[in-house]
């Protein structure tokens, strides 16, 4: 079976088991139901992939009516304020209530300089306390009763900002999802909510801290889609995927197995695909892939990668060319036998890449005008000390990000910053 049979064979499957899926729902078979509990404010992960309902209940030992309660429909993401641009002597307040429960607080740290002047400082506030300095915490965590989240700053000498600001209910750090606006739900006298969620991540805050509320939804029909023999079939005893999803032969815009692939030829792999991300719980498996790498994702609608390791890999070649949706490549693996020809041309929407290893040869992000100053220092970082002088290319507005001091960085261990 050639692999585009294996792959409409793969897509029947998935369709056979959604639907199944769907009639689950209908007549209320096959149906696990999750409760959960807390006063004030629940947030829960949706991992079921069909519409249906879930049922808040509030309660409380003094209140028989309530009519007059409002709960609010809210995503992941509670702070209003997303990023924010420094100043000097400026400050702003990114969240201003009363919320009692555990909370993570994150942001990502786009500051140019804080240290010019003297008494330089830039810091988080968090209920009053001013001992989270941005430059040196990314995240805090709170517990007990949160009123303020503000940021201060004293002095700053080049100005920047700090980006994917999110406060979330709960003790984990989970990936930057933007503010939504809430919506506003109302109870009836009995004290009974129901909604209609497919969001994977939703938030249920009320206007009384004193009420519980009892949040039961359909966790699963009784259908996984993500452990169905439509994984099998694109896994097992495959290692060619060369045009394996080329153009609309895989429809459905996330490719997440959970099964390890073990890779072999990957050219034009994703090539013009409608697939906006790649990866789940495991990352491709490369390991003994020395081959080289070419068009793997040319011209495809990937927004998101999750880890890609070239470190055998030899030439890669437009791997990501006229990616331009391309947004965040959470970690690359790269080695000194890596030759890099049009890697990266034609991603005008990169932001976000983190690079572990090194690269021996000379690298061209010529057209990624959005790279971050933590993306641009985790290249410069990852650059091998070199006899042969060797090439950075960055767009002019990447360029403009680093200071003479980083540029040297570069310079130091032989290379040149075109």
């Amino acid at each position: 079976m050639s692999i585009a049979e294996k792959i409409l064979r793969a897509k029947t499957d998935y369709d056979e088991v959604y639907e199944a899926g769907k009639r689950a729902a209908v007549d209320g078979s096959k149906v696990i139901t999750k409760t959960v509990s807390g006063k004030g404010l629940v947030r829960l992960t949706d991992v079921s992939e069909m519409p249906h309902k879930i049922n808040i209940k509030l309660k409380s030992d003094s209140i028989t009516d309530f009519t007059d309660f409002k709960v609010n429909q809210c995503g992941k993401n509670l702070s209003t304020v997303n990023s924010y641009t420094v100043g000097v002597s400026q400050s702003g307040v990114i969240f201003d209530g009363s919320l009692t429960g555990d909370f993570v607080f994150s942001y990502e740290n786009n500051l140019t300089d804080v240290s010019n002047y003297a008494g330089a400082m830039f810091v988080i506030t968090v209920n009053g306390s001013s001992k989270y300095a941005v430059p040196n915490t990314r995240r805090v965590n709170i517990s007990g009763t949160l009123t303020k989240i503000s940021v201060i700053n004293w002095c700053s000498a080049k100005g920047g900002s700090i980006d994917n600001i999110q406060l979330e209910r709960g003790l984990n750090l989970t990936e930057f999802e933007a503010y939504k606006e809430p919506i506003e739900l109302s109870p009836n006298t009995e004290g009974t909510i129901e909604v209609q969620s497919v969001n994977p991540s939703v938030t249920f805050v009320s206007d009384n801290e004193d009420v519980t509320l009892d949040i039961t939804y359909n966790q699963s029909y009784g259908v996984n889609l993500n452990n169905d023999r439509y994984w099998r079939n694109l896994t097992y005893g495959i290692t060619d995927y060369a045009y394996a999803f080329y153009g609309n032969r895989w429809n459905d815009y996330n490719y997440k197995p959970i099964y390890p692939m073990k890779l072999y030829n990957v050219n034009y792999m994703f090539a013009n695909s409608a697939i906006t991300q790649v990866g789940y719980y495991d990352e491709f498996d490369f390991s003994g892939f020395t081959n080289n790498i070419l068009y793997m994702f040319y011209k495809s609608a990937v927004k998101k990668i999750k880890l890609m390791d070239f470190t055998l890999s030899k030439t890669l070649d437009s791997v990501f060319r006229e990616c331009k949706s391309l947004e965040t490549i959470e970690l690359l693996r790269f080695s000194a036998v890596n030759t890099y020809q049009n890697t990266f041309l034609g991603c005008t929407a990169l932001e976000n890449i983190v690079v572990e290893g090194e690269i021996a040869n000379s690298i061209s992000f010529s057209e990624s005008s959005k790279l971050t100053h933590d993306s641009l220092m985790s290249v410069i970082n990852a650059l091998a000390i070199v006899e042969t002088t060797k090439t950075l290319t960055l767009h002019a507005d990447s360029k403009a990000l680093l200071t003479d001091a980083e540029k040297a960085i570069a310079t130091e261990k032989g290379w040149t910053i075109a």
